[in-house]
């Protein structure tokens, strides 16, 4: 649990510098003591529990793909982390059976008043669209939790939906937008379904993919997909409040799903470059400071993602992870390094990751003109199937 605690501690505060700007909205709170399931959508590989996590008072269980559980100390030290393993289709398992213990432990964790974070897509996907129909593992264990507190009538499991909205799919030093939805109790579908479970997982299934698609970008159809994400990217307006940016994208969307001719894009407004001349003359020297200092931390990086990282999924979740590893380390040495000459060390210790964040500004917001962001160039072949 203090290992837990301190790795929430550290990538709440990796965060900070990660984001530009994390906005946080909830329709409802959650009483102390309910048994909880954290229900998001699914975008970026292990960066989403990670989001979520920071961002709520409780200490969530996840399930974890069960290939990372390789035995020994690693299964030790994933459960420290909260992680559970779950067995999927290609792992060439018996599923009937491979996942038992653990619906037995998520019936634990929620019968003694905790919470899990359940992906209900099975699969993470960067296009803005929720795929559906969610999986039935969500539904299941939720039943098997309430069944077991049916002796108390006042106890219950609630279902958090869940909208994560990454304004950039892999970038760093990009807006976040997540929005906690109004508790779903488990109980009161399950009435509403006479009591009967198959219907009662058919309801919970299609109630809660309609909260989370209320939650998140979701562009549909699916067959029409790139085309309205052009179009949507072509229409919208980078508002500085996140979420009213939010609800503008969503009419937009709306209104181009509803309509068979694609919106004509807006007409191009072309800034003023000569304003920039002067900032990219005196923010030079910045820039170059920025990346000496942190040159060690910015090869491994582009190493990292060249070799090793073949899913772009990972992308942005590799970034905040050398963000929250590797800027601590290359610091520090960095820093040692520079104190054999100078005779200091502290004053770099702040100086070096200083200069590389307002080097990554300069660079991202001075020297690059931001273009459209679309899917399919980021993703490539790597799109799940729902």
């Amino acid at each position: 649990m203090i290992l837990y605690r301190f790795i929430k501690i550290w990538a709440t505060i990796t965060s900070f510098f990660f984001f530009r700007k994390v906005t946080i909205t909830r329709k409802g709170e959650i009483p102390e003591g309910t048994s909880v399931i954290f229900a998001p959508n699914h975008q970026s590989a292990f960066l989403d529990p990670i989001v979520i996590a920071i961002n709520t008072k409780r200490s969530p269980w996840f399930l974890t793909r069960a290939s990372v559980f390789t035995g020994g100390m690693v299964n030790k030290l994933l459960k420290m982390l909260h992680m559970i393993p779950v067995y999927r289709p290609r792992d060439l398992v018996d599923l009937k059976t491979a996942n038992n213990s653990t619906f037995d432990f998520c019936q634990e964790v929620l019968t003694n008043g905790e919470s899990i974070m359940i992906f209900p897509e099975g699969n993470h996907g960067m296009q803005k669209r929720l795929r559906t129909p969610l999986k039935k593992g969500i539904g299941r264990i939720a039943l098997r939790a309430v069944n077991e507190m049916q002796t108390d009538p006042d106890r219950d499991v609630v279902i958090v939906p869940v909208g994560i909205n990454y304004e950039h799919p892999t970038g760093m030093r990009t807006d976040l937008l997540l929005n906690f939805g109004e508790p779903i109790s488990v109980k009161d579908l399950l009435k509403e379904a006479d009591n009967h479970e198959t219907r009662g997982l058919l309801t919970l299934r299609k109630h809660l993919a309609e909260k989370i698609q209320d939650l998140m970008i979701d562009i549909r159809p699916k067959e029409q997909y790139d085309a309205l994400e052009l179009a949507w990217q072509q229409q919208r307006t980078v508002l500085p409040s996140l979420k009213a940016r939010f609800e503008n994208d969503k009419e937009i969307i709306e209104a181009l799903s509803e309509n068979d001719q694609p919106l004509q894009p807006k007409p191009e407004i072309k800034s003023n470059s000569l304003w920039q001349i002067p900032l990219i003359i005196l923010g030079f020297p910045m820039w170059l400071t920025g990346v000496v200092l942190n040159l060690g931390w910015i090869l491994t990086v582009k190493l990292i993602l060249k070799y090793v990282v073949k899913d772009p999924h990972f992308v942005q979740s590799i970034k905040f992870l050398c963000v929250m590893a590797g800027v601590p380390v290359f610091t520090m040495v960095t820093a040692a390094l520079l104190s054999t000459v100078t005779g200091w060390f502290w004053p770099f210790v702040v100086l070096i990751p200083l200069f590389g964040l307002l080097a990554h500004e300069y660079q991202t917001r001075v020297l690059k003109t931001p273009g459209l962001v679309l899917v399919k160039d980021e993703a490539g072949d790597f799109l799940p199937e729902d």
